[in-house]
């Protein structure tokens, strides 16, 4: 093909999964690489392309990781080495098997043990460069979003679903699944705070959805999802069997949960017992602070 690609594959949650995009965006941007976007192995569970369109882009992007642009890069020299001729399968699935190295912080390949990166500060010769990480900040992935709108059939989904909220209600999010939440002192200590007649809880757990019903009896309870019970496990994880249309649901019902968290008038969460927010919590908080990047996902 004659070209350079960097390979991203986000693990991780929605919060993750952006962030790492927007890294490997950068280094593509800086260095001239074409960016390949493979989300199967993230809380996406498919190609990035299924839920995002790209805004006009200042580099070529594959957002969707097709059978024939996979096969195109394990022919390639590639940056660890050891995944030359590994990075997929002819089914698509991945061609390696990960896991978590603590002392590198890192996931490396099960095989190798070659850490699933390479060394974002300087230009590598080989034609393939392999990210397959997770983490990340917020404000990346935030930044992600102001590259890209929802595709037009989930956008129209999300302004009719929220059509009948208005904008004049309180929204909360607790996370409590994976990461853990006292969310039952939460909602009552910021209860006070809430004067709106309308109020939008939005949860990983569906026993905090059902106790909302109860707690906020007097006020208009808005809900935009019900998520499906996982055990204590994250949505995001692929640790529990779900069809392909009901991982599609999970991903579709939790951006519109975002978008309508930041549209509140007010927007309420809490540290998780981890001692810090969820990311996805932090997310919703710059959406909310940055109205013109919100609608604009939305086309509103």
């Amino acid at each position: 093909m004659g070209r350079k690609f960097l390979l991203c594959r986000p693990s991780g949650g929605l919060t993750d999964t952006l962030c790492q995009i927007e890294t490997c965006w950068r280094y593509a941007q800086q260095f001239g690489r074409i960016l390949a976007i493979d989300a199967s192995a993230s809380g996406l569970w498919g190609d990035f392309a299924d839920f995002f369109v790209l805004k006009a882009a200042d580099l070529e992007v594959h957002a969707r990781a097709t059978p024939q642009l996979m096969a195109d890069l394990n022919a390639m020299s590639c940056c660890p080495a050891a995944l030359r001729g590994r990075l997929s399968l002819p089914d698509g699935r991945l061609g390696y098997a990960c896991r978590w190295d603590a002392s590198l912080s890192a996931l490396v390949d099960a095989q190798s043990g070659s850490r699933l990166s390479f060394d974002f500060t300087i230009d590598h010769p080989q034609d393939v460069l392999l990210h397959h990480q997770a983490g990340g900040g917020p404000s990346q992935a935030f930044a992600l979003l102001q590259r890209v709108v929802l595709t037009a059939d989930l956008a129209l989904e999300c302004r009719q679903r929220l059509a009948a909220f208005g904008r004049d209600y309180d929204a909360i999010h607790i996370r409590n699944s994976d990461y853990r939440t006292d969310w039952k002192e939460f909602l009552t200590r910021i209860a006070p705070e809430l004067s709106l007649p309308a109020v939008l809880v939005c949860s990983d757990d569906r026993n905090v959805l059902s106790y909302a019903q109860d707690f906020f009896k007097g006020k208009r309870l808005l809900a935009s999802s019900m998520p499906p019970d996982t055990a204590g496990k994250a949505l995001h994880t692929h640790e529990f069997a779900m069809s392909p249309e009901l991982r599609r649901r999970v991903v579709r019902d939790g951006l519109i949960d975002l978008i309508a968290l930041a549209r509140g008038a007010t927007l309420h969460y809490t540290n998780t017992t981890n001692g810090y927010p969820s990311g996805y919590s932090e997310l919703a908080r710059h959406l909310h602070l940055n109205r013109a990047v919100l609608e604009s996902l939305i086309g509103a």
